[in-house]
């Protein structure tokens, strides 16, 4: 078996996913399952009265392969009510018990009013993941919210 590099973003993913393809389709809990990006609608809401309007999709596409389901997220929105910590975004598959459970750690990038901010993720439920600032301070209010993630999880088989 050849060694492949770990891609870091979603058209290297593609690629790199498209090279594989010959020698993952041999391994027998794969078979013939086609690697092409598979696009999905997450939800957004957030804790406590904070809303979440205007959203726009920039990207939200995943594979899956076998139990393992990689994906990436692009999100902009406003948010309003009272600034509250934590924002929810729906899963593309439903995550196996053990990868919620154990918290499954995200990529994620966030812009809190135009300025980047590091932000942390991780699972929250077999169907949610979890969005927050990287100090756990509350979101701002009003336009140019936005926040990037991708990673990877166990599906439920």
């Amino acid at each position: 078996m050849r060694k492949f590099k770990l891609p870091i973003s979603p058209g290297a993913l593609s690629n790199t996913f498209k090279s594989w393809a010959a020698e993952i389709r041999s391994f027998t809990f794969v078979g013939s399952q086609d690697f092409t990006r598979t696009p999905y609608i997450p939800l957004l809401s957030a804790t406590g009265t904070m809303t979440i309007a205007d959203v726009r999709i920039v990207s939200a596409e995943y594979y899956r392969i076998g139990d393992l389901v990689w994906f990436w997220l692009s999100v902009a929105f406003t948010t309003g009510g009272t600034a509250s910590t934590t924002i929810f975004a729906t899963l593309p598959v439903t995550a196996s018990r053990k990868a919620w459970v154990s918290r499954t750690a995200l990529a994620c990038g966030f812009v809190d009013d135009g300025s980047g901010v590091a932000g942390k993720s991780n699972l929250y439920s077999e169907s949610q993941l979890i969005v927050q600032r990287y100090d756990l301070a509350n979101f701002g209010l009003g336009t140019s919210r936005a926040f990037s993630l991708y990673g990877c999880y166990e599906a439920e088989a």
